[in-house]
């Protein structure tokens, strides 16, 4: 349940107002088709999450429970420091692949090494629960990523984002430097 709960909470925060939410934004005014779009973009979520969490659970076996720990805080760090970055410009789909693939593509591309994975990665090799961090990483990106598609015009004027991510943020950064602390003994 650890790793569940982790992995969801975790990944809802790291992407509320981040990239991978505007870009699905994006790709619903794009296409128009809300449905191909959340097919597109759950396929996407579900391949990088299988990558994390396996790629987490081959970590898991390969060092120490201390390293575990330290690895875990550096993800919630970079995490933290990439949502207090200002964002990088969010590329518009291709539209020639249609509304599945070009959301499918775009997300995908956009994911790969990108904070979330990194959460997930760390928390399936701290907890040694890969399908449990993924399952949990899965839904945090699928309730982060979804309301954004359906909302999309109402995305920007609804929560004011920027707060969102330097809170976020912040509060990432924060943890993984306790955590780093701790992992190293020095609290």
């Amino acid at each position: 349940m650890d790793a569940l709960l982790t992995g969801m909470l975790a990944v809802l925060l790291a992407e509320t107002g981040g990239r991978t939410q505007l870009l699905a934004a994006l790709c619903a005014i794009r296409f128009d088709r809300e449905g191909r779009v959340i097919a597109g973009l759950l396929c996407a979520i579900l391949l990088n999450v299988a990558i994390s969490a396996w790629l987490g659970s081959f970590i898991h076996a390969a060092i120490s429970e201390d390293a575990l720990m330290f690895f875990y805080a550096l993800a919630c760090m970079f995490a933290g420091l990439m949502m207090l970055a200002p964002h990088r410009r969010v590329e518009e789909p291709e539209q020639g692949l249609g509304a599945f693939f070009g959301t499918f593509v775009a997300l995908f591309l956009s994911m790969l090494g990108d904070k979330s994975q990194f959460l997930i990665g760390a928390t399936a090799a701290r907890t040694d629960m890969p399908l449990w961090a993924g399952i949990g990483g899965f839904l945090g990106l699928a309730i982060a990523c979804i309301p954004a598609v359906i909302f999309r015009n109402q995305l920007a004027r609804a929560v004011p984002l920027v707060w969102v991510r330097r809170v976020g943020g912040g509060l990432f950064t924060v943890l993984g430097v306790i955590l780093s602390l701790a992992a190293l003994g020095l609290i």
